[in-house]
C-alpha cells in the first residue's frame, strides 16, 4: 500500500485492490474519504479523477470541530468549492504528486479539475 502526506492535513493512500485513493484526515481519528480511480459511465463523466476533491476535503478538516462535522461534508461534496479543487490540483501537479498518476486519463476537452463529483 502506497501513501503520500499532504501538508499537515492528512495522507492520500492508494488502495490497489479497490482501485481507489483514500484520504486519511489527521485532525480526526478514523476520518476518511474514499474515491475510485476507475472511469464511470457517461452520466458520471468526472468519476476516476478525485485528487483535487480529496485534497480539498483534507484541507477542510481544519475547519471542522469534530469527525462528525468533517464526515458530514461527504453528503455534499460539491460544497468543496471548485476553485479550491483547482488550486490544490495545480499545487499537486507542480510537485508531481504521485497520486495524480493513478487517476484515469483526462478525456479530450475535459477540464484539468472535474467540475462535478468524482
Amino acid at each position: 500500500m502506497a501513501f503520500w502526506p499532504w501538508s499537515h492535513h492528512g495522507t492520500i493512500v492508494w488502495n490497489e485492490a479497490a482501485s481507489s485513493l483514500d484520504a486519511h484526515c489527521t485532525y480526526h481519528a478514523e476520518c476518511r474519504l474514499n474515491r475510485t480511480t476507475r472511469p464511470g459511465p457517461r452520466a458520471y463523466g468526472q468519476q476516476g479523477r478525485p485528487v483535487g476533491m480529496l485534497l480539498a476535503w483534507l484541507e477542510k478538516g481544519a475547519t471542522c470541530a469534530t469527525k462528525a462535522d468533517h464526515e458530514a461534508m461527504k453528503k455534499d461534496l460539491m460544497a468543496l468549492i471548485h476553485p479550491d479543487r483547482q488550486r490544490l490540483r495545480a499545487a499537486a501537479e507542480a510537485i508531481a504528486f504521485p497520486p495524480l498518476e493513478l487517476e484515469r486519463p483526462r478525456l479530450p476537452g475535459e477540464d484539468p479539475e472535474p467540475l462535478g463529483l468524482c
